[in-house]
């Protein structure tokens, strides 16, 4: 047999054979799946790697927007103090040369002229009781004594009140006659005399500063402002999570670090790193069941609850905008964008197993340290900050966190609401 004849033989043979296991579909599901990866388009594909480039974009061009403004603004402020200074040396070297011409010019005759716009109340009073007592003695005759007898006063007891500012004034005088002059000296009274006294009544215990309207304090604050301002600080969140699936979660905390850029008296950029673990769990049958639960294992039993824990690092950035209430406080608002990358989540798992007529509850748990970037959520917050004595900012306000799209490997959307407070540090 030749070697033709041989081939034909072996593949007549081979041609027939089947393997008994062997499943026609089988080749055809592999195609139809090979398809189907094929139509992923191709920027999910590199999903994480376009958010960090777009996080760190983003983040240049904040940098260099902020030292782009910074020096101009230092340029403009070195431009006004270099023009102040050109102008006072202009008028000290005009005083300089007034002063020398004055030490220069002989000395001229010096008067004193005395201008009074209106009398004083003091004067116009004494004014008033010296025409009064001048009427008072040429009426009631006062005896004058001749001037080489002794200095006794003679005293008229017929005498009259009058009256002086609503009070009534004894008008009794005595004279004297001295060798040097003659003088009518009102005779002291026996009484207290009467005095001046405040009225306190219109002043408040605690008296309040003038409020200042909130475009006079903008013009305050750019007037001080230099380029842009920097404050850091801590932060603290409280937050309630609401599930598209499942019961609500619990409390979470969330703490970090946030920066914000000052770029004017009313507007800022606020950025920032945060950390929180947030926990929720379900127990609906059905939707345990339409879930992409990781590791399920039915061999166990029937599948009734479910625990997850999410540890996750959050990216904010925001719009805030700031109006005065006085100097030291202010009301704020924002509007801004946070992406999300879970970094680690842990699922637990309770399944419901039946022996001899008992139920068991049995457990399995997975956990997943695959880091992962998810769509995050539109934020926005409304608050107070109050400058405090040490020159630092006391900052509390609540915020709502709008989920944009599915996370986690369980692929569901969650919206936050809760409270905030950021301690400022100013460093510019």
């Amino acid at each position: 047999m030749d070697d033709q004849r041989f081939d034909d033989s072996i593949k007549n043979k081979v041609g027939d054979y089947e393997y008994p296991g062997f499943d026609p579909t089988a080749l055809a599901t592999l195609h139809h799946q090979l398809g189907a990866v094929s139509s992923i388009p191709w920027y999910s594909l590199y999903r994480t790697e376009l958010l960090v480039g777009s996080g760190i974009a983003l983040s240049t061009l904040i940098i260099i927007l902020s030292q782009w403004f910074m020096s101009n603004n230092t340029t403009e402020i070195l431009n006004e103090k270099i023009i102040a200074l050109n102008t006072q040396q202009q008028e000290i070297s005009k005083l300089q040369s007034e002063i020398s011409f004055l030490k220069s010019t002989s000395p001229d005759t010096i008067r004193i002229i005395e201008i009074r716009e209106q009398p004083s109340s003091t004067y116009t009073s004494l004014l008033y009781r010296i025409k009064l007592l001048e009427r008072e003695a040429a009426r009631k005759e006062i005896i004058v004594l001749d001037s080489g007898s002794e200095s006794t006063p003679v005293v008229n007891d017929n005498f009259e009140y009058f009256k002086f500012n609503g009070n009534q004034v004894n008008p009794l005088v005595s004279v004297y006659q001295r060798s040097f002059s003659k003088r009518l000296i009102p005779r002291e009274f026996d009484r207290e005399s009467f005095h001046a006294v405040p009225d306190n009544s219109t002043f408040d215990a605690q008296y309040n500063a003038k409020k200042l309207s909130a475009n006079t304090i903008r013009d305050l604050e750019k007037h001080y402002q230099q380029g842009i301002g920097i404050r850091i600080g801590p932060t603290v969140e409280l937050a309630k999570g609401y599930y598209s699936e499942g019961k609500q979660g619990s409390i979470a905390l969330t703490y970090g670090m946030l920066g914000d850029f000052i770029l004017s008296p009313s507007f800022s950029i606020e950025t920032g790193i945060k950390y929180s673990k947030r926990y929720y769990d379900i127990s609906d049958n059905a939707v345990l069941m339409k879930l992409p639960l990781p590791d399920v294992d039915e061999s166990l039993g029937t599948l009734q609850s479910a625990e997850i824990d999410s540890w996750m690092f959050e990216l904010p950035i925001a719009l805030k905008y700031r109006y005065p209430f006085s100097l030291t406080a202010h009301l704020l608002g924002s509007v801004g964008y946070s992406s999300l990358m879970y970094r680690h989540q842990i699922f637990e798992y309770s399944y419901a197993y039946p022996l001899a007529g008992d139920t068991f509850t049995l457990g399995s748990e997975y956990e997943s340290n695959t880091a992962s970037f998810y769509a995050g959520s539109f934020n926005i917050t409304l608050g107070v900050s109050k400058r405090l004595k040490n020159s630092e900012i006391l900052e509390t306000s609540i915020f709502y966190q709008h989920g944009l799209g599915e996370k986690g490997i369980e692929r569901i959307n969650a919206n936050f609401l809760g409270v905030r407070g950021v301690y400022w540090f100013t460093l510019r």
